[in-house]
């Protein structure tokens, strides 16, 4: 086409597309409580937000909107709303609306609920009352099924929508774990339901399958057995499985089929006895079932052989048999002498011996043993003798020794016994005695021996006996001696001269001269005297001899010369000759020092000799003392004298020069001791002597009294060491860099001392010379001052603190003329000490000083000092330097005060001189030193800023934000830091934050819907940020949107985060220029437990308390710890009451471990509100030291800093004392007074430290004196249920021990022999209750008083159980016959607790037939026992117990009114059993009145009807019921005969009854 133009129209052309559409939408009612049931006829409006588009429709069969023209709708923003409700559902009020946007190419679901006006809901239960989900029923109404359903996570089902009539819930199918529940349960829903829009609520209860436990024990130890197999099976045979112990001996079977079953041990582990006991149980719905088998160990035999010393004997070989069987195999004892035999059965067994070790005689006596089932080890001992061994002895009938080679024939004559030989003796052969006279036999058999001595040694004759018998027996060590006499002898006897001993080892020489005289002699011999000190020579010729020792025995001399004996020749002739020897003599020399006698010297020289002139050692005399200060000189001739000289001191000492003598003692040691004077010590000090500062350099001549120069050639002698200072080569010692001379060694006496040569820029002063006196072991210390010459001392120093000295200081120096001082051209400069010290300055002249440069940081005074200095004198000036200032730039956000980085500014003098960053000004023309950037803190900081005016200016604001105030002037002053803050603003902006209602922690996923107030969405980023203004909080929980126009904006939450519940869908904001406004949204989590832990007076909520959460069944649910908020958030909890209990406090607080219950509910979130007192400004602990428990009882005083009582406090039942008193911050100090029963007083004072806003804590510990309690257990009298006679030791009793507070301090279980003991505790009185008794014994009500007097003490109690039997009792009789439509009577009598023992949750009730009768009356009778008790009912409709009387009194007969009007019942309600409940009830309680139940029978009972009425007794005993049913039957006499159905008929309806 064309379009028109003249040049100077602009033409516009505008083309439009209609969108093609690609998608549908999807409007659906459905029923709330069957979300898959859609609903006809709920009447939909959808009316458009941006648009005029409106529509109305109604939902046709499955609840959809059918004719909804999505494709005609523009595209745009919608609303949906129900305004009309399907036939029997509840239009919501206001109307649901649901939101949506229709673009044609996404799918749009929505479903809209409705709760119907009458329903039926079933309520499925476990056993715990818990809810039961999953469990499958079928819904019928009029014998139609309606549909089947699986109850849900709250247990239900629910039937929407009913009408009148009656609902069946058949039950199909239970959760795993569970027992079907056949029996129906019915809902009738009357008009008066339908018209009152009524729930009709009905409740059922499953019971879990029940469980079976085998357990397998040892019958001996009670330990758990393995691997032990079991064959399990139903009587009905619909079961069997073969199952084996586990570690703990154990079987559980979980879901077992209720029924009878039968338990069969088949086979067991090595070691045991199988257990041919077979078990039938009876598992029923609910229960858990235990059988314990016992298994009777086999027994393990052991036997020890050992022989009579009880040392055991291994490799000793036995066979092991049965008694009359056959043999188990051969078994050798090991290196402990023992044999083991595992495993064996019942019976009598034989070890026989059948080998054993050489040394040991074979013992094959059979040793017979018994094995008794149950035990577990039997054990023998066995003893093996050694084969006997003999010594012979052959000795010199004169001196005893032993006599070498004399001949002995040996004989055997068997094991005739001990009283004469069996049989003939047998030559064993001959043997001679060894050089010590002896001959051994060992390893000998058994029986009579006989030794002969056949053949004397050469010079002896033999003596009588000749011949000796002997009888060698097991373990026999036997010993002979014959004697031999010497023929024509010389025997030497050698003894100790001092102590008459005899000495072995000497050696002696015999000589013969021949004839009856005569000289020198031919030598016969040497001998060496034995351990009798004694040698021989035997069958010597006539004549004479000459004996003489030529050897004496170690440390002996020869004291005695030869001696002559003459010998006749004749054989008899013996001649004894006797020699004495002395024994050596020893000296012990000792060194030590003449000041300190305890310290001993080492290095002592000495020179020892006799007084002849003899050198003693293989050193010319010279001995050495040792680290001990010790010389030991041994062997030394006896009654000689000896001469000791020092020789050579030690260093350090002066030597003793006077020569000792002593003189040697026979046999002893004898000793003598020197003393060495330590030498002397000097030490020499140079200081100044302005300012005693010690110094080097100056030079010092030291001499002796005679004048002679110590160090005289340059060199130190006579042991002087110099430690400090020098020595130079002319003499002079020099002062070291310490300033200091010292020199060890010194000779005692007098020295002087002499300065030559001062330090550098000084002067010897007065006093040059000293003399001073050194003696032994002296320190001598002289010092010597030197003044100065002219010195000048500079000092730096800080003005704002002149106690600060400033190093790096740079100061001019000169004399007045212009002369500069030192070798740097008149530069100096401070030290680390801040200053400068100038010596050898011309006297008495003015010396100018000026500063050149300042330390850092520091302005420069450049104002010179001048000063005159003064002969021998330290003139001073002091220099003041100003510490430059600072300045910190911060950069703020205007409304939440935050630090900002990337601001920059421009910092300038006043003149306009830029500042850099280090302080220097730079010139006026500005440069990018002139600009700061504030850092990541936010912050610039510029140091060593003179004192001045400076102007900052911000050139640029951070990223999203405008500069507010660009410029501002400030003052530094000298030292000073000067802080300036900026603030920004951001631009218009919104955040929105999603927070938990409950602990206001951020939550992300929520998603917002942002408008203009005129509906406009709110796009960001040119609408790449959100579409269609929905925006979704981020994981703080946020949205952030800028750059915002002023305008006002709605907020919309659209949807929650999972698991919460929107609170406030809609906030409103007007966001203004350069503002920046916060909305904060609060969901609700679904469900769960909130704990809030708070202040008790401020409310302020807690961080850091411990709370344990557990279910009432005593399951732990965990341990949790509150937040900073104070809060514990748990979502998750499954609907039922908890327990929870604080198990630690927040800092500062006392623990308040009260427990607390609390009920969460599905979709409620329930809170929990806790409080803690703060604790005391001081807190003492008095515990346990063993237990760590606390003490109460225990008495203190506090005292203040001046030990002045401020109060006396006791510790409560958890051992703490809490000073409630605000104490002032300071030290206190507190004393134990008064300790707790059975606890040792601690009396030590304790100090303390408070401070403001704390709590001071001491933990005391108190070591208790401990004594035990023991019961002796046993029963009262014979059971007939387990046979054991009176006295029999019970197992099983338990004990609790209560201390005087009542509080359970121990409980105890006694053991198999019937003992059991408590703990340790401390010493107090105690009361000990048996509070479980064994099983078929009664508690022994007896409160027992056990007083623990003194540590150590055992109190023990002997305590009978009475034999308990159990049972109760219940008779139920009526009529026979009744008519329909007639009074029906029961007589209940006979209600006994036949026990031995109380019951608990006594009780007897009647449950009725209802296919027969309704009740109308009770009364009750009267019993034995006066206390109180109360009636409950159920009924067709509510299976849960109610009351209708209660508090009645068992002496009153109460005729009560039972019937449904009575009662309050429903129309159609009526009761169906009802309960007389007494809790507690004695032994022998019984009925004294009867009762009776009066019940109308229905009018529409046939002829011949019969029904049956139950009646049951029952008690807890140990957790078991004890029970007890009566029945009885009647039936009906009756003319009604029921009309004939015209249509079909309705289920008919189950009959109770028995």
């Amino acid at each position: 086409m064309t379009l028109p133009t003249n040049g100077q129209n602009t033409v516009t052309v505008t083309a439009t597309d209609t969108p093609i559409t690609l998608a549908s939408g999807s409007i659906r009612k459905v029923d709330k409580d069957r979300p898959t049931m859609g609903l006809a006829g709920a009447t939909i409006r959808i009316t458009g937000i941006d648009n005029n588009f409106t529509y109305e429709g109604q939902t046709v069969e499955g609840g959809a909107l059918t004719d909804v023209p999505w494709d005609t709708m523009p595209v745009g923003s919608y609303v949906a709303e129900e305004i009309g409700a399907p036939e029997g559902y509840i239009l919501p009020s206001p109307h649901e609306k649901k939101e949506f946007y229709w673009d044609k190419k996404n799918e749009v679901k929505l479903v809209f609920e409705n709760d119907s006006k009458v329903k039926v809901q079933l309520l499925k239960k476990d056993e715990s009352n818990n809810p039961l989900p999953g469990c499958l029923f079928t819904v019928i109404k009029n014998g139609q099924t309606l549909f089947s359903a699986v109850t849900d996570a709250a247990g239900t089902i629910t039937v929407p929508n009913v009408t009148e009539g009656t609902y069946w819930f058949v039950e199909k199918d239970a959760p795993e774990g569970y027992v079907v529940n056949s029996e129906p349960v019915t809902a009738y829903v009357s008009a008066a339901d339908i018209q009152g829009n009524k729930t009709v609520t009905v409740e059922a209860t499953n019971h879990r399958k029940p469980g079976l436990e085998i357990v397998k024990i040892n019958s001996v130890t009670k330990e758990p057995v393995a691997n032990c197999t079991f064959d399990i099976r139903s009587i009905d045979g619909t079961y069997h499985e073969t199952l084996t112990t586990d570690g703990a001996g154990r079987i559980f079977l979980e879901n077992m089929t209720p029924g009878s079953y039968e338990v069969k041990e088949t086979a067991v582990p090595k070691g045991y006895n199988l257990n041919p006991e077979k078990q039938t149980v009876e598992l029923t719905a609910g229960g858990t079932f235990t059988l314990t088998f016992e298994n009777v160990p086999k027994t393990d035999f052991t036997l020890f052989k050992h022989d009579s010393t009880n040392h055991p004997i291994a490799g000793v070989t036995f066979e092991i048999s049965k008694k009359g069987g056959q043999s188990l195999g051969h078994f050798t004892t090991d290196g402990q002498g023992k044999l083991t035999v595992p495993n064996l059965e019942p019976g009598i067994y034989v070890a026989v011996e059948t080998d054993c070790p050489d040394d040991y005689i074979l013992d094959k006596t059979p040793h017979e043993f018994q094995v008794n089932a149950g035990v577990t080890n039997v054990g023998i001992d066995v003893v093996n003798l050694k084969k006997p061994e003999i010594t012979v002895k052959k000795v010199d009938s004169i001196v005893g020794g032993g006599v070498e080679g004399a001949k002995f024939e040996i004989f055997y004559a068997g094991t005739g016994g001990t009283g004469s030989p069996a049989g003939t003796y047998e030559s064993l052969g001959t043997k001679y005695t060894d050089a010590n006279g002896i001959i051994h036999l060992d390893h000998l058999k058994e029986g009579w021996y006989r030794f002969t001595e056949v053949e004397a040694p050469a010079g002896y004759q033999l003596d009588e006996p000749s011949t000796q018998e002997i009888y060698l027996k097991g373990d026999d060590n036997a010993e002979l001696t014959f004697k031999d006499t010497p023929l024509s002898a010389i025997i030497v006897m050698k003894k100790d001269g001092v102590n008459g001993k005899a000495l072995p080892g000497a050696t002696f020489q015999l000589r013969y001269l021949g004839g009856t005289s005569g000289t020198g002699g031919t030598v016969i011999g040497e001998k060496v005297t034995d351990q009798n000190g004694v040698c021989s020579w035997t069958g010597l010729k006539a004549g004479t001899y000459i004996v003489e020792e030529v050897k004496p025995a170690p440390g002996y001399n020869i004291v005695e010369g030869p001696k002559t004996v003459y010998i006749s020749g004749k054989a008899q002739d013996v001649i004894t000759v006797s020699f004495d020897n002395s024994p050596d003599g020893t000296l012990l020399i000792k060194k030590v020092d003449a000041k300190h006698p305890t310290k001993v010297l080492a290095g002592a020289k000495f020179r020892v000799q006799y007084t002849n002139g003899t050198l003693l050692g293989n050193d010319n005399g010279i001995f050495t003392t040792d680290e001990n200060g010790q010389i030991t000189i041994a062997g030394l001739e006896p009654e000689k004298t000896i001469i000791v000289t020092e020789i050579e001191a030690p260093a350090g000492y002066i030597i003793d020069g006077q020569a000792q003598t002593i003189d040697i003692k026979s046999g002893k040691v004898v000793s003598i001791t020197f003393k060495n004077a330590p030498k002397g010590e000097l030490v020499i000090e140079k200081t100044d002597a302005a300012t005693g500062k010690l110094l080097s350099g100056a030079e010092f001549i030291i001499r002796k009294s005679d004048g002679t120069e110590v160090g005289a050639d340059g060199n130190i002698h006579n042991d002087l060491t110099i430690e400090s200072g020098t020595l130079s080569s002319d003499s002079h010692f020099v002062t070291g860099g310490d300033g200091r001379i010292i020199i060890k060694g010194l000779t005692p006496g007098n020295y002087t001392i002499t300065e030559v040569k001062a330090p550098d820029g000084y002067l010897i002063g007065k006093n040059a010379s000293r003399t001073i006196q050194i003696t032994a072991g002296d320190t001598q210390t002289i010092t010597f001052a030197n003044p100065s010459t002219c010195s000048l001392l500079i000092k730096k120093v800080c003005t704002e603190n002149p106690d600060k000295m400033l190093e790096g200081a740079v100061f001019d120096v000169r004399y007045a003329d212009g002369t500069v001082v030192g070798d740097s051209n008149g530069v100096f400069t401070t030290g680390a000490d801040g200053t400068i010290l100038i010596t050898g300055l011309e006297a008495n002249k003015a010396i100018v000083v000026t500063e050149t440069k300042a330390p850092d940081g520091f302005a420069i005074d450049t104002t010179p000092q001048t000063i005159t200095t003064q002969a021998g004198k330290v003139v001073q000036l002091t220099f003041a330097n100003a510490p430059y200032g600072k300045i910190i730039i911060e950069k703020r956000d205007s409304k939440t005060n935050e630090l900002l980085p990337g601001a920059e500014f421009r910092v300038t003098t006043a003149a306009g001189c830029e500042v850099g960053q280090n302080g220097v000004i730079g010139d006026t023309n500005l440069t990018s030193n002139g600009i700061f950037t504030t850092g990541a803190d936010g912050k610039i900081t510029i140091t060593n800023v003179r004192p001045g005016n400076y102007v900052i200016t911000e050139i640029k604001a951070p990223d999203g934000y405008l500069i507010d105030d660009p410029t501002r002037t400030i003052t530094v002053t000298s030292g000073d830091t000067q802080t300036i803050v900026f603030k920004d603003t951001k631009p218009g902006g919104l955040i929105i934050e999603k927070r938990d209602s409950v602990t206001k922690e951020p939550l992300a996923g929520a998603t917002f819907k942002v408008t203009t107030s005129d509906g406009r969405f709110v796009a960001q980023d040119g609408g790449a940020t959100s579409t269609n203004g929905l925006y979704t909080t981020d994981a703080n929980g946020q949205i952030h949107i800028v750059d915002l126009d002023p305008d006002t904006y709605v907020v919309t939450e659209v949807t929650a985060p999972d698991g919460y519940l929107m609170d406030a869908p809609s906030q409103t904001v007007k966001i203004e220029k350069n503002d920046t406004q916060t909305l904060t949204f609060y969901d609700t989590p679904l469900g769960g437990l909130t704990i809030v832990k708070v202040d008790s007076e401020s409310g302020k909520r807690l961080e850091g308390a411990k709370i344990e959460v557990a279910k009432m069944n005593g399951e732990i649910v965990g341990t949790y710890v509150t937040d900073k908020l104070g809060v514990i958030q748990l979502p998750d909890l499954d609907d039922g009451w908890y327990q929870l209990t604080e198990i630690k406090a927040p800092k500062g607080y006392l623990l308040d471990s009260t427990p607390q219950k609390v009920e969460v509910k599905k979709g409620e979130t329930k809170t929990f509100e806790f409080e803690n007192t703060a604790s005391a400004s001081m807190l003492i602990h008095k515990i346990d030291s063993v237990t760590r428990k606390g003490i109460q009882g225990v008495k203190f005083v506090v005292y203040d800093s001046s030990m002045t009582p401020i109060g006396e406090y006791e510790s409560d039942d958890q051992g703490y004392v809490h000073l409630n008193k605000t104490l002032e911050d300071g030290k206190y100090y507190v004393r134990e007074i008064v300790a707790a029963e059975g606890y040792i007083l601690d009396n030590k004072v304790k100090s303390f430290t408070v401070l403001a806003g704390d709590t001071a804590m001491i933990e005391w510990e108190n070591t208790s004196e401990l004594g035990q309690i023991q019961v002796i257990k046993t029963s009262e009298g014979y059971s007939s249920v387990n046979g054991l006679p009176a006295g029999t030791p019970l197992s099983g009793a338990i004990f609790a021990v209560y201390d005087k507070q009542n509080n359970v301090v121990d409980k105890f279980q006694t053991n198999e022999n019937g003992i059991g003991s408590s703990k340790k505790l401390p010493l107090g009185i105690y009361t000990v209750k048996e509070v479980q008794a064994p099983a078929n014994y009664g508690l022994n009500p007896t409160v027992f008083t056990a007083d623990i007097e003194f540590a150590g003490q055992v109190v023990k109690l002997n305590v009978t159980d009475p034999v308990i039997t159990a049972g109760v009792s219940i008779k139920k009789t009526g009529y026979a016959q009744t008519m329909n439509n007639n009074v029906m009577r029961w007589t209940v009598s006979g209600v006994r607790n036949d026990s031995t023992t109380s019951l608990q949750s006594f009780y007897w009730r009647d449950t009725l037939p209802t296919d027969a009768v309704r009740l109308t009356r009770l009364v009750t009778g009267t019993y034995s026992t006066t206390q109180t008790y109360k009636v409950t009912f159920t009924t067709n409709l509510n299976s849960q117990w109610r009351t209708a009387y209660d508090n009645l009194s068992t002496a009153k007969n109460y005729t009560l009114d039972m019937s449904s009007a009575a009662l309050g019942l429903a129309s159609n309600e009526y009761v169906t059993q009802f309960m007389l409940s007494f809790g507690i009830v004695p032994a022998g309680f019984h009925q004294l009145t009867n009762a009776t139940v009066d019940a109308q029978t229905l009018y529409a009972l046939t002829n011949g009807y019969k029904f049956t009425n139950k009646a049951d007794v029952g008690g807890l005993l140990g957790g078991n019921w004890v029970q007890s049913i009566a029945r009885w039957t009647t039936s009906v006499y009756s003319h009604y005969v029921p009309a004939k159905p015209a249509a079909p008929k309705s289920p008919k309806l189950p009959r109770t009854g028995y």
